[in-house]
């Protein structure tokens, strides 16, 4: 319970709640009973059936109060389901026994709660599908085979909770974690592409859970799994064509423009998006943990990425006419970090700017990893890149690096500014943040190798991490409810560069220089501007 004072009656939320900005808290039930009994009730009702499950005692029987079909159905027996494993959607689980103790409403209410929590954070948290399309599937009885597998389910309930932060909801985290491991090994069973790509999302989603509660282990273990399935099911190699494209279209029913779409290209998306959400995981977090990325184009196990960047909707019909898409073999990451305009593929959405920038980081620890000169540093560990500025003798692949000094800042334009970001839709907006500050750890590392004996490589690291630094104060300023816990690991690459006892930093002023680029074109200490040269200019130098 609240330990705020007792409600005032006002409703639907007394003041002292609403103040507070904790109106679910609020004690006044107008006769009936408090949320915060009904969900302590409920909580005790899963714990026993978890227990009842795990001792083999099934023979209780699930029904889903929303579904009429299903409830006449479990009067005979069991809910129908994919799964052969005894797996249910977490909706059944939560309803069951309510239907003599409360009315529906409330448990639908509360689920419908978690749901619309995590939806609200989805594309922070990698979910690749097209959330109204996604909920439409939600409506669909149990049986039906487009119905959300449990796996996914699971997760998403999970991240719901995980979110909302409630005390008196944290032992159901462990309820839906159990039941999505479970739910996935099911799913991994399956040979329907649909399962497989919700099998795949689901081991998304924990992942960046457990990379959330600081278990990088379990992290990396779900990261491995969900490259793995993406590999197998072949996401890596999708040669985008709409199907309007493909079928005889005539002048009077084509929809090119017009923002509707088959069935089969929102699939095709799907996708597309998910690919390079595993992308994007196993890139940003092998790096920040010091090892080797999974989805590699270089060396033994290599594979070739073929598969568009993730656009946004209003491209579909226009993107299979750009020049870059009619390449028989894409070789997507291979060909943007060759140096090529980074919007060489139109409509480019800001989940395509993520997967650039971590694409850019695992480039950065690459270029510096190979090339090493035997020192014993993790050099792409975001635990320990100050101690690159200690590395008098390090030596770096002068070419890569250049290649990549050029791309870095083009990449960076192709983002809304600073100021623009805060106009920005919600999603849009954090995607920016993201790669923003990806961007500049890449910065920060590409130049730390030289910055030891470097004054413009130490001030070009700095004029980064300040950056980062100004993203996290905005972040703080409008009290996000939740960012992406990869966000964590620049902040610290930022923090080890101004911890360097042998930097001295000047703080510039926000309004004089960088908040109209959030680069820093220019970053004043003692008096004097210095501007990014890249490797440009230190090459030319020696």
């Amino acid at each position: 319970m609240s330990d705020l004072p007792k409600c005032n009656g006002a409703k639907p939320a007394c003041g002292t709640c609403l103040s507070a900005n904790r109106p679910m808290d609020c004690e006044y039930t107008d006769g009936g009973r408090a949320l915060t009994e009904i969900l302590e009730e409920d909580i005790a009702i899963l714990e026993n059936r978890l227990q009842a499950l795990q001792a083999g005692d099934n023979s209780l029987t699930l029904r889903n109060p929303h579904d009429a079909r299903s409830q006449a159905e479990s009067m005979a027996g069991p809910i129908s389901s994919r799964s052969q494993s005894g797996m249910r959607d977490p909706r059944t689980a939560y309803f069951e026994a309510q239907n003599t103790r409360q009315p529906q409403s409330s448990n639908e209410q509360i689920l419908t709660m978690l749901i619309d929590k995590f939806m609200r954070h989805a594309s922070q948290l990698s979910f690749a599908y097209n959330t109204p399309r996604f909920l439409s599937l939600l409506r669909l009885p149990q049986s039906h085979p487009s119905y959300p597998h449990p796996a996914l389910l699971n997760s998403i309930c999970l991240w719901g909770l995980r979110i909302l932060q409630r005390n008196e909801l944290a032992r159901f985290e462990s309820y839906f974690l159990q039941t999505a491991k479970t739910a996935i090994t099911d799913a991994l069973r399956a040979t329907d592409t649909k399962t497989r790509m919700q099998a795949i999302q689901a081991e998304v989603l924990l992942a960046q859970y457990f990379y959330n509660i600081g278990s990088l282990v379990e992290g990396q273990y779900h990261a491995t799994g969900a490259v793995t399935l993406a590999i197998v099911t072949g996401l890596h190699q999708i040669r985008y064509q709409p199907q309007n494209v493909r079928s005889s279209v005539t002048p009077g029913n084509t929809a090119t423009g017009s923002g509707s779409y088959s069935p089969h290209d929102s699939e095709e998306a799907e996708k597309i998006a998910l690919f390079w959400a595993v992308f994007s995981l196993d890139k940003c977090w092998s790096v920040s943990q010091g090892v080797p990325s999974k989805i590699s184009e270089y060396g033994s196990g290599s594979v070739q990425i073929d598969t568009p960047w993730t656009f946004a909707s209003t491209a579909y019909e226009t993107y299979n006419r750009s020049p870059s898409s009619t390449r028989g073999s894409r070789k997507t990451v291979q060909y943007f970090l060759s140096g090529r305009s980074a919007t060489d593929d139109l409509n480019t959405s800001p989940e395509a700017m993520r997967a650039q920038a971590s694409a850019l980081l695992d480039a950065v620890a690459l270029a510096l990893d190979r090339h090493s000169s035997g020192e014993d540093v993790k050099l792409y560990d975001y635990r320990s890149p100050v101690d690159l500025l200690r590395v008098g003798s390090f030596q770096v692949d002068k070419g890569a690096c250049v290649i990549l000094a050029n791309i870095l800042p083009g990449f960076m334009e192709t983002l809304s500014s600073f100021n623009q970001v805060a106009s920005l839709p919600p999603d849009a907006r954090a995607m920016n943040v993201i790669s923003y500050s990806l961007a500049h750890a890449a910065y920060i590392r590409l130049y730390c190798a030289r910055a030891a004996n470097d004054e413009n490589a130490r001030l070009l690291c700095i004029a980064s991490a300040r950056a980062i630094v100004l993203i996290m104060e905005r972040l703080i300023s409008e009290d996000a409810e939740f960012f992406d816990p990869i966000l964590c690991t620049t902040w610290m690459t930022a923090a080890h560069i101004f911890a360097n006892n042998n930097i001295y930093i000047i703080y510039v002023s926000t309004e004089e220089y960088g908040l109209n680029n959030p680069f820093y074109k220019s970053v004043e200490i003692e008096g004097e501007l210095y501007h990014p040269g890249g490797f440009r200019e230190l090459d030319a130098e020696g």
